[in-house]
Protein backbone atom coordinates (compact mmCIF):
# COMPACT_ATOMS: atom_id res chain seq x y z
CA UNK A 1 0.00 0.00 0.00
CA UNK A 2 1.15 3.46 -1.10
CA UNK A 3 1.59 6.39 1.69
CA UNK A 4 0.40 9.70 0.79
CA UNK A 5 2.32 12.49 1.80
CA UNK A 6 0.91 15.67 2.08
CA UNK A 7 3.77 18.80 1.29
CA UNK A 8 3.52 21.15 3.85
CA UNK A 9 3.29 24.06 1.42
CA UNK A 10 -0.50 24.49 0.03
CA UNK A 11 -0.51 24.16 -3.85
CA UNK A 12 -1.93 26.94 -5.11
CA UNK A 13 -0.87 26.62 -9.03
CA UNK A 14 -4.02 24.87 -9.96
CA UNK A 15 -5.98 27.33 -8.03
CA UNK A 16 -4.18 30.23 -9.96
CA UNK A 17 -4.38 28.45 -13.13
CA UNK A 18 -8.34 27.87 -12.81
CA UNK A 19 -8.40 31.47 -11.72
CA UNK A 20 -6.34 32.55 -14.96
CA UNK A 21 -8.49 30.13 -17.19
CA UNK A 22 -11.97 31.70 -15.99
CA UNK A 23 -10.61 34.97 -16.64
CA UNK A 24 -9.74 36.22 -13.22
CA UNK A 25 -6.37 38.37 -12.33
CA UNK A 26 -6.25 37.64 -9.49
CA UNK A 27 -4.19 34.59 -7.40
CA UNK A 28 -4.86 32.12 -4.76
CA UNK A 29 -3.33 34.61 -2.16
CA UNK A 30 -5.33 37.60 -2.95
CA UNK A 31 -8.87 35.45 -3.25
CA UNK A 32 -7.42 33.84 0.44
CA UNK A 33 -7.41 37.38 1.65
CA UNK A 34 -10.92 38.83 0.06
CA UNK A 35 -12.37 35.07 1.01
CA UNK A 36 -11.01 35.84 4.65
CA UNK A 37 -12.49 39.37 4.94
CA UNK A 38 -15.61 38.23 3.93
CA UNK A 39 -15.97 35.88 6.49
CA UNK A 40 -15.36 38.80 8.96
CA UNK A 41 -18.46 40.92 7.24
CA UNK A 42 -21.09 37.96 7.12
CA UNK A 43 -23.00 39.78 9.21
CA UNK A 44 -22.93 42.80 6.83
CA UNK A 45 -25.68 42.80 3.65
CA UNK A 46 -23.66 45.57 1.93
CA UNK A 47 -19.62 45.23 3.11
CA UNK A 48 -17.16 47.40 1.55
CA UNK A 49 -16.54 47.15 -2.42
CA UNK A 50 -13.85 45.07 -3.38
CA UNK A 51 -14.73 42.28 -0.71
CA UNK A 52 -16.42 39.00 -1.51
CA UNK A 53 -19.90 38.49 -0.17
CA UNK A 54 -21.57 35.95 2.14
CA UNK A 55 -24.69 37.51 2.89
CA UNK A 56 -26.63 39.52 0.30
CA UNK A 57 -29.77 39.19 2.61
CA UNK A 58 -31.49 37.23 0.32
CA UNK A 59 -31.77 34.06 -1.83
CA UNK A 60 -29.89 33.18 -5.34
CA UNK A 61 -30.88 30.65 -7.70
CA UNK A 62 -27.39 28.12 -9.23
CA UNK A 63 -27.69 25.99 -11.89
CA UNK A 64 -25.14 23.12 -12.54
CA UNK A 65 -26.28 21.46 -15.88
CA UNK A 66 -29.60 21.39 -15.87
CA UNK A 67 -30.30 21.21 -12.07
CA UNK A 68 -31.20 24.70 -10.10
CA UNK A 69 -30.49 24.97 -6.10
CA UNK A 70 -31.74 27.72 -4.06
CA UNK A 71 -29.11 28.87 -1.66
CA UNK A 72 -29.54 31.35 1.14
CA UNK A 73 -27.54 34.04 2.50
CA UNK A 74 -25.10 33.06 4.97
CA UNK A 75 -24.21 35.11 8.52
CA UNK A 76 -21.61 33.33 10.52
CA UNK A 77 -22.49 34.98 13.65
CA UNK A 78 -25.34 32.76 13.47
CA UNK A 79 -23.09 30.01 14.31
CA UNK A 80 -21.17 29.00 17.85
CA UNK A 81 -17.72 26.77 18.09
CA UNK A 82 -16.32 26.93 21.06
CA UNK A 83 -18.37 29.33 22.64
CA UNK A 84 -17.31 32.04 20.43
CA UNK A 85 -20.47 33.46 18.49
CA UNK A 86 -19.27 34.10 14.40
CA UNK A 87 -15.49 33.10 12.95
CA UNK A 88 -12.97 32.10 15.26
CA UNK A 89 -10.28 34.52 16.36
CA UNK A 90 -7.93 35.44 18.76
CA UNK A 91 -7.21 38.16 21.03
CA UNK A 92 -4.12 37.25 22.54
CA UNK A 93 -0.82 35.80 20.96
CA UNK A 94 -1.56 34.29 17.48
CA UNK A 95 -0.42 30.53 17.00
CA UNK A 96 1.97 29.76 14.35
CA UNK A 97 2.25 26.71 12.46
CA UNK A 98 -0.79 27.19 10.99
CA UNK A 99 -1.26 25.57 7.29
CA UNK A 100 0.14 27.36 4.34
CA UNK A 101 -2.79 28.81 2.71
CA UNK A 102 -5.04 29.40 6.03
CA UNK A 103 -6.31 32.82 7.57
CA UNK A 104 -5.81 33.62 11.40
CA UNK A 105 -8.15 35.99 12.48
CA UNK A 106 -7.04 38.21 15.13
CA UNK A 107 -9.63 40.72 16.68
CA UNK A 108 -7.65 44.42 17.83
CA UNK A 109 -10.91 45.46 20.01
CA UNK A 110 -14.68 45.88 19.98
CA UNK A 111 -16.02 49.84 20.28
CA UNK A 112 -12.88 51.62 19.69
CA UNK A 113 -12.56 55.09 18.81
CA UNK A 114 -9.55 57.48 17.63
CA UNK A 115 -6.31 56.44 16.53
CA UNK A 116 -5.79 52.82 17.24
CA UNK A 117 -1.73 51.65 17.04
CA UNK A 118 -0.71 47.77 17.42
CA UNK A 119 2.71 46.05 16.66
CA UNK A 120 2.51 42.69 15.03
CA UNK A 121 5.36 40.79 14.12
CA UNK A 122 5.24 37.80 11.62
CA UNK A 123 7.23 35.44 9.14
CA UNK A 124 8.11 36.79 5.97
CA UNK A 125 5.73 34.79 3.73
CA UNK A 126 2.73 35.43 6.48
CA UNK A 127 0.06 38.69 4.74
CA UNK A 128 -1.83 41.00 6.61
CA UNK A 129 -5.32 41.77 5.96
CA UNK A 130 -6.81 44.66 8.30
CA UNK A 131 -10.52 44.64 8.39
CA UNK A 132 -12.40 47.35 10.32
CA UNK A 133 -16.22 47.47 10.90
CA UNK A 134 -18.45 49.80 12.03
Amino acid sequence: MQKLVQNQYTDFKAINYALTQSGYSEDFASVLRKWGAANLLSDSTSPPSGYYQYNSGTWFTSTIGSISYDLGSINLYNYTYSGQTGPRYFTSSIPYGKEAGSNIYYRVGSNLTGTITRSITMEDNIKLTVVVKE
